[in-house]
């Protein structure tokens, strides 16, 4: 699939969490997050799939805390009790699950093409878009950015226990090194912004350059096909709201 065809994967993903039950939503989110591990390693790459490890975990427990807050703090018919400390109410725990699954199913679609598409691939289609040039070289330097964060993060880290901040103590001294480590970090990336846009005026850049003379991505015929899905769902839905 091209990029506007993954676009329109997106689109339908983020359709079915708002109109499909949450059991289907499960479903599809738990084909979501095994696609990555049953692609071949060409589309994806080691560090890709270690990333959408994390994210599968840290998805895993924020939707059990969501779950179980809602099924806290949202009165309702109480299901289970655990004597002198916690009350579940089934209303709760029902809401918990449709926000969860929804925000899975959000999250994943997004973070699965991500994984699979390579940056210059969408550069390349947001060039032959009718999108302004900048949009792309905005965003591959954003991502270029982002990707250099964590090495400065460490770098900060380092200077700041050179110089006898406990920032690595524990969670409490982690916490109240925030705001060495922070402000160093944004000071540094403005510095670096501001050089790129020196770098980039020296060039001849221009954010009115025109756009490639190939034309648009044509949209494919799996794009067509989640288009159309997602369109389908979206007036089974309407209808069900109109006519309960």
């Amino acid at each position: 699939m091209n990029v506007p065809d993954r676009f329109a994967f997106i689109l339908f993903a983020w359709t079915c969490a708002f109109i499909l039950p949450p059991s289907f939503q499960a479903g599809i989110v738990v084909v979501l997050l095994v696609t990555p591990y049953a692609l071949p390693a060409a589309f994806t790459g080691p560090d890709a799939r270690r990333r959408f490890g994390k994210f599968v975990a840290t998805s895993a427990l924020l939707a059990g805390l969501i779950i179980l807050l809602n099924g806290v703090f949202v009165n309702g018919r109480t299901v289970a009790v655990v004597p002198g400390l916690v009350s579940l109410h089934e209303e709760g725990l029902a809401f918990g699950v449709r926000v969860s699954a929804r925000l899975l199913l959000m999250t994943a679609s997004v973070l699965l093409v991500a994984a699979t598409t390579p940056i210059r691939s969408i550069a390349a289609a947001l060039r032959r878009s009718s999108v302004p040039s900048v949009v792309p070289t905005v965003l591959l330097l954003t991502l270029d950015l982002l990707d250099r964060l964590p090495a400065r993060i460490e770098r900060i880290h380092v200077a700041q226990e050179s110089r006898g901040a406990p920032v690595r103590a524990g969670l409490l001294a982690r916490m109240q090194g925030l705001l060495a480590v922070s402000g160093p970090l944004m000071v540094s990336s403005i510095v670096e912004s501001v050089d790129r846009s020196h770098a980039l005026t020296a060039r001849g850049f221009r954010a009115d350059r025109r756009h490639s003379v190939e034309g648009p991505v044509p949209l494919g015929t799996p794009g067509r096909l989640f288009l159309g899905a997602s369109f389908i769902l979206f007036a089974a839905g309407l209808w069900r709201r109109l006519h309960p």
